[in-house]
């Protein structure tokens, strides 16, 4: 019997052998440059045998984690295991990583906590470490712009700048990372012409270095690298191109994303080119093409399908452009068909995540929308009860961050154009002027016009398809005296000529006229031939360009095809005259490696056990120690009572001495035994909370311990109420409601 299982088992292995080496010839894995340096990281760390180089390079996983999306990869968990080794080394620099690095993975809401985290690292970092005070200062400034606190990043900035030109730094790397954030600022603030100025002085700062140096200082793989290649080069091309869409020159757009194509297509970057190609349909929805934009929009997201838990927000967003575009070409089914395959899509990551709520509620109010639009009302209302759970869901089971704050807003007021429109169908309009007015009410509470702007489009499409005119007409222009810069010059454009259709349909002549010379002055300015024509030329190449891969693609699987034959006979081959081999041999190490862990794990378990049994007896005999002589000095005490004159004073002051130096015995000796046995508690404790006084380092020395108050008092000849003060104030230092959590806490630190 035993034979023949494993003759089962080896043909079982030799099949999936077969099936592996006909997936490699069959599929390509798409190259990840990402996955290669993090593997390269890893392997460092697991060669590493000093301390030191272990938090070095947990470190770096850590930084590089924070700043590149890897599914199944943890920056906490890099960032914990980092925490051991620094503990047991004295590298100021390494710490002031650390406490970067925590900041850096804190969620946005918590502000003041990750600039107290840059705070201490600053005082922390020696002044000689150039590159980590740098690193540091560019991450400030990343804040600053990112809770709009413009002139604090304009100050960091102008330190940096002056960091770079007196330091003997890395000119390159921080270089580029310094016209990146200004560029970043000039967007912030809607100077686009500023912005693309600083991206295009960040081309010249990266170098096309795809290779990596392990003795590079902390940090600079995890930031250097994706600075110094062609990936890089490409994104920041993408972001003058947008730069310059801002500022109406859609040639010189499409010119930098022409040529982030051809870089992320050598780095077979497909997050990158579902990206470029999304901006390339948002050109297309631009200037009036929903055909092509259709087109661009399906390749990004067959780009985004490599990587499906890595960038949900990027499909969700190409899935929202798409629902602008299929309505101006009434593809109806086409539209259900996306919104199902998306709904999907997102439900089966949703169970794995439980973070993407609503956006399946949006999920299926936008297929609402879709089957009112395409007639089908009764499946639209079906939708509708669908999405009701997932839009009035409680916000409280959800992350709390601007970001999902907003979309749950926008669901509401999406769910409400929707009854609108379905309202407006039936020729009901009593309930439309209802839901209408729930709508535009929830967009007046909206607090951005940049957040407001998307979804009045939308309604006000509506308002259009149902000849709701005198509305449209004051709201648009009240959102025509808002958009007053360069940059909404698309938006007023349409609103523009929107407005003129109104006025014209309202038999207001002079009103229709004057909108719509405004149109055509704006229109002349952003809707020309050339530019049409540069993005179709693109569109044509990336096509032929398509065409010519997938052949030559077909003509290599074809020409392998022999060869693969013969790699499986000879591996079948090699394997049958091993497995039995390798196969028993593997028994007998797997077997002798759990009898060996069984071992170890049981000998740790019962050190510890007889370490704990051991330190906590020497606390009870210490206070029954205590006990006995205190009650000894209490019956001296008595006797010192009939003692009168100066000898009651100077046998008082005896007595006092003698209790001091019992309290400090005491304490040394249960001391000396409680760092014997967990010698790294203290250094725990100071790492949490640097600023503890001795006697608050006892009394959580003895907490972790489980001694009860009563216990405590004994071996610290402390009175009760001062050992509730004392645990009273340490409840407020680490932040925890009860002695029971804090005891809890402490005790951990026991096992680390």
């Amino acid at each position: 019997m035993n034979n023949r299982n494993i003759n089962i088992r080896i043909w079982i292995f030799i099949i999936q052998i077969i099936c592996i080496v006909n997936q490699s010839y069959a599929t390509q894995k798409p190259r990840n440059l990402q996955v290669e340096v993090l593997d390269s990281f890893k392997s460092l760390y697991n060669k590493s045998e000093s301390i030191e180089d272990k938090a070095r390079y947990a470190l770096e996983i850590t930084g590089f984690l924070a700043y590149n999306r890897l599914e199944g990869e943890n920056a906490d968990l890099w960032l914990e295991r980092s925490t051991r080794y620094i503990r047991k080394i004295s590298n100021p620099g390494y710490k002031g990583y650390w406490y970067t690095f925590k900041s850096y993975l804190l969620s946005t809401d918590q502000r003041e906590i990750k600039y107290k985290y840059l705070d201490s690292a600053d005082m922390i970092f020696p002044v000689t470490d150039l590159d980590g005070r740098n690193y540091l200062q560019y991450i400030r400034i990343r804040y600053d712009i990112a809770y709009e606190r413009y002139a604090e990043a304009e100050k960091n900035l102008e330190i940096l700048k002056k960091n770079l030109e007196t330091q003997n730094a890395r000119p390159i790397l921080w270089g580029s990372y310094y016209y990146q954030e200004m560029a970043q600022l000039g967007w912030s603030r809607k100077n686009y012409k500023e912005a693309a100025g600083f991206f295009t002085a960040q081309l010249s700062c990266i170098t096309m270095d795809e290779s990596f140096d392990s003795k590079l200082t902390l940090v600079h793989i995890g930031l250097g690298f994706f600075v110094n290649n062609p990936t890089s080069y490409a994104r920041t091309c993408n972001n003058i191109g947008i730069s310059y869409v801002k500022l109406d020159s859609i040639i010189k757009a499409v010119s930098y994303y022409k040529k982030s194509i051809e870089y992320f297509q050598k780095q077979q970057d497909h997050p990158g080119l579902a990206w470029t190609y999304q901006l390339i349909g948002e050109c297309f929805v631009d200037i009036g093409m929903p055909n092509d934009a259709e087109s661009w929009f399906q390749r990004s997201i067959r780009e985004l399908e490599y990587y499906p838990r890595n960038f949900v927000h990027d499909y969700f967003q190409c899935v929202t452009y798409l629902n602008e575009v299929y309505p101006q070409l009434n593809h109806f089914d086409q539209w259900i068909a996306t919104l199902d395959s998306a709904y999907n899509y997102f439900n089966e990551i949703n169970n794995v995540s439980g973070k993407h709520y609503y956006l399946l509620g949006a999920l299926l109010l936008d297929k609402a929308n879709a089957c009112a639009s395409a007639g089908n009302l009764v499946e639209a209302k079906a939708e509708l009860r669908k999405a009701e759970p997932f839009v009035h869901m409680d916000a409280g089971a959800l992350p709390h961050t601007s970001e999902i704050e907003n979309r749950i807003q926008s669901n509401l007021i999406h769910e409400s154009i929707i009854k609108a429109w379905i309202a407006a169908k039936e020729n009901n309009p009593v309930k439309y002027a209802e839901y209408r007015d729930k709508a535009l009410s929830g967009i007046d509470e909206m607090k951005d016009i940049s957040m407001q702007m998307p979804v009045y489009y939308e309604a006000a499409w509506y308002m259009i398809n149902v000849h709701d005119y005198t509305h449209i007409i004051q709201r648009h222009s009240n959102f025509l005296r808002k958009l007053n810069t360069r940059a909404d010059i698309l938006q007023r454009r349409n609103l523009s000529g929107e407005l003129a259709d109104a006025f014209a349909y309202l038999k207001q002549y002079d009103s229709a006229y004057k909108y719509k010379s405004i149109y055509a002055a704006m229109n002349d300015s952003i809707y020309n031939f050339q530019r049409i024509y540069a993005i179709a030329d693109l569109s044509e190449k990336y096509q032929a360009e398509n065409e010519t891969m997938a052949l030559a693609r077909k003509n290599e699987i074809l020409s392998k095809q022999h060869a693969q034959n013969v790699i499986l006979l000879l591996s079948g081959i090699f394997i049958l005259s091993l497995i039995s081999a390798v196969l028993f041999l593997n028994r007998q190490r797997l077997a002798n490696l759990r009898k060996i862990e069984i071992i170890e794990k049981e000998k740790i378990k019962l050190e510890m056990i007889s370490q704990q049994k051991e330190l906590s007896e020497t606390a009870l005999e210490l206070m029954r120690s205590n006990n006995a002589y205190g009650g000894l000095l209490h019956e001296v005490e008595e006797i010192g009572k009939s003692v009168k004159g100066d000898n009651r004073k100077h046998f008082r002051k005896l007595i006092i001495g003698h209790k001091m130096q019992s309290q400090e015995d005491t304490w040394r000796q249960f001391n000396a035994q409680f760092e014997k046995m967990n010698s790294g508690f203290y250094d725990s404790l100071n790492d949490l909370e640097p600023g503890l006084t001795e006697s608050e380092k006892k009394i959580c020395a003895l907490m972790a311990l489980g001694l009860s108050n009563k216990e405590i008092c004994a071996v610290t000849f402390q009175p009760i109420r001062s050992i509730y003060t004392y645990k009273n104030r340490l409840r407020k230092r680490f932040s925890y409601s009860s002695d029971e959590e804090l005891s809890e806490m402490l005790s951990k630190l026991l096992k680390s």
